[in-house]
């Protein structure tokens, strides 16, 4: 459908109006495609840590009743090791701990000789999994940059419990999942030593035969919940969605679209029908020409479909600018992680379109209701 050139001229002759607008629905969208971005690519790097792993299977005692990490009796790792299918299980213990008063950082306990740590990349240091006496502690390249320490090096845990907290650095690694990298790795009994929790772990990882099928891997799901009533067991791509924390930033993430949603339909509703008032006497002029009611409301609609089109394309390019400096930035380089997969872009544009329509529903209504005389004779 063509329209005459003045039709396309009209945005920019009310730039100010539409830019403010465009500006308004820009906000929504970086609001709203920054949060699940941010969101997904949390997801993404939960799916990479157990990916890396090599771990298929997660039993914990953190169930959607009970979200908060709970302590396990190491002793159920033996157990699970004897089930069939099971070629590995690894007891692992994490905290957050405050490194030399200013510093947040995770840290993983894992057994000595487990399967864990095969597929950690040395960078600098001793060899990994140290049969030292010594209090010893291996930190991710990208742990490493934030407390600018190195093999040889040490750091101090806070902690009110009369145990060493000063550990030496003993290495420097490589993970390809981004979680470890920002965090440092000890062995188990010296985490549970620090954290006054021997004998106990928060979760066991488990390798799995490659071949087995998904009706055996449910079966042994039934039996480790048959034996184990309260524990939770759990596919490693089933671990995001029992996540507290991004079940959280989903509904976040959600509501806040939704917000931004409202608002911007409201912002481009009441620039349209300010756009249709002031051009009353263009829209007589052409129904007096001859244009039909519905090419009326075909011009009314592209107008605010173009406008949100436009605030999409600006508000998209925010996000990706935004976040990636926030990722470039020192103090968060390795804590956000952030996926803007094309199917994300796309939606906030068809999410934008749907705004623009929804915005110049009404508008467009008002304009085709004009009487040509009427409208040739509005000031």
């Amino acid at each position: 459908m063509r329209f005459p050139a003045f039709v396309w001229r009209n945005l920019w002759c009310r730039r100010s109006r539409s830019l403010l607008t465009l500006a308004g629905v820009a906000v929504g969208v970086a609001a709203g495609v920054s949060m699940f971005a941010v969101a997904r690519g949390f997801d993404r790097e939960i799916l990479n840590k157990y990916a890396v792993r090599d771990t298929q299977m997660i039993v914990t005692g953190a169930t959607k009743k009970r979200p908060l990490p709970t302590l396990v009796d190491q002793r159920v790792g033996d157990e699970l090791a004897k089930l069939p299918g099971v070629l590995g299980v690894a007891g692992a213990l994490w905290d957050v701990q405050n490194v030399e008063g200013s510093t947040a950082l995770g840290v993983m306990g894992w057994e000595t000789g487990s399967y864990l740590w095969k597929h950690l990349a040395l960078r600098s240091g001793e060899q990994l999994i140290s049969q030292g006496t010594e209090d010893t502690v291996y930190l991710g390249q990208i742990a490493s940059g934030w407390l600018r320490k190195s093999e040889g090096g040490s750091i101090v845990f806070e902690t009110d419990r009369p145990v060493a907290s000063r550990f030496r650095v003993a290495g420097v690694f490589e993970s390809a999942s981004l979680a470890e990298s920002a965090a440092a790795i000890m062995r188990l009994e010296i985490l549970q030593s620090l954290l006054g929790c021997e004998g106990k772990v928060n979760y066991f990882n488990l390798h799995l035969d490659p071949q087995i099928s998904p009706q055996q891997f449910e079966a042994l799901r039934e039996m480790i919940r048959a034996r184990f009533p309260d524990l939770n067991v759990l596919r490693a791509d089933e671990i995001a969605s029992n996540n507290t924390g991004l079940r959280a930033a989903r509904a976040m993430s959600i509501a806040t679209s939704a917000i931004a949603l409202l608002i911007g339909t409201l912002g481009v509703t009441n620039s349209v029908m300010m756009s249709v008032f002031e051009r009353s006497r263009e829209v007589g002029l052409l129904m007096a020409v001859g244009w039909k009611t519905h090419r009326i409301v075909a011009m009314i609609l592209m107008e605010s479909v173009f406008l949100c089109l436009g605030g999409a394309a600006a508000g998209s390019a925010v996000a990706v600018a935004g976040v990636t400096a926030l990722q470039s930035m020192e103090s968060l380089h390795g804590r956000i992680s952030a996926d803007f997969a094309a199917d994300l872009i796309l939606s906030a544009f068809l999410v934008a379109a749907a705004v623009g329509l929804l915005g110049g529903l009404y508008p467009a209504y008002l304009a085709s209701r004009h009487q040509p005389c009427e409208a040739l004779r509005h000031e």
